[in-house]
């Protein structure tokens, strides 16, 4: 019983092993499939802003193989000062992601309360940043706050104090988590009793917006 029950199994297996075998071969060769889509959301493939200096484009790079360029590809950096940021700058700052981003940079061209800040150094600015940023360095801005305040972000200096009532919302980011650049200038900003409700964070920064193959554009003006 057991070599009759061995052979019927032997037989039965070889039969459905040519079957599947004949299953495997491909009938006809079919075409490649067209590359995915890598839109921004769902439903918007593409950020379109107009500008002064023409039409700017913000989109995500499609290329299944890019990776994130250094140096932004570390992930180990000396912690002091390279230390993980918290989650919230201060209370009543808003701490946003890139969808809420691309909302404040199609407002900035359409109305002058709003200012993207890139609080890095000038030549990590001058390689690269996000478009419509401008360059207000940490140091830059405590050495210099009389005047910025004035003359950059619509504050209003009294024999009272500041007058914050027409300054601008600053969006602000540096390189990323890591970097205690933009933290820190909120939290300056917020000892000069800078509106919390004016102030939103970027917390990801430079780090997140390239992880995610955005457009990033070099200043003109910085070596």
């Amino acid at each position: 019983m057991k070599t009759i029950r061995y052979r019927y199994l032997t037989a039965l297996f070889v039969s459905f092993y040519c079957a599947s075998s004949s299953w495997a071969q491909p009938i006809s060769a079919k075409p490649p499939s067209s590359p995915a889509k890598v839109n921004l959301s769902p439903h918007i493939e593409k950020l379109e802003i107009v500008t002064p200096d023409g039409t700017l484009v913000i989109r995500r790079i499609a290329d299944p193989l890019h990776t994130v360029p250094p140096p932004f590809d570390k992930t180990s950096r000396p912690c002091p000062p390279f230390c993980i940021q918290p989650i919230i700058a201060g209370e009543g700052v808003q701490t946003i992601g890139e969808l809420e981003l691309f909302e404040y940079l199609q407002k900035g061209t359409k109305r002058d309360d709003i200012l993207i800040i890139d609080t890095r150094l000038a030549e990590w600015y001058g390689r690269e940043t996000l478009p419509l940023a401008i360059n207000l360095p940490q140091e830059l801005l405590v050495n210099g706050f009389d005047n910025i305040a004035q003359t950059d972000l619509g504050a209003t200096k009294t024999e009272k104090g500041w007058e914050y009532s027409n300054a601008k919302t600053l969006v602000i980011f540096c390189n990323g988590y890591w970097n205690p650049d933009s933290y820190q200038t909120i939290q300056f900003l917020l000892s000069k009793h800078y509106p919390p409700e004016k102030i939103k964070w970027y917390r990801g920064g430079m780090q997140a917006w390239l992880s995610l193959g955005l457009t990033t554009v070099k200043n003109p003006n910085s070596p």
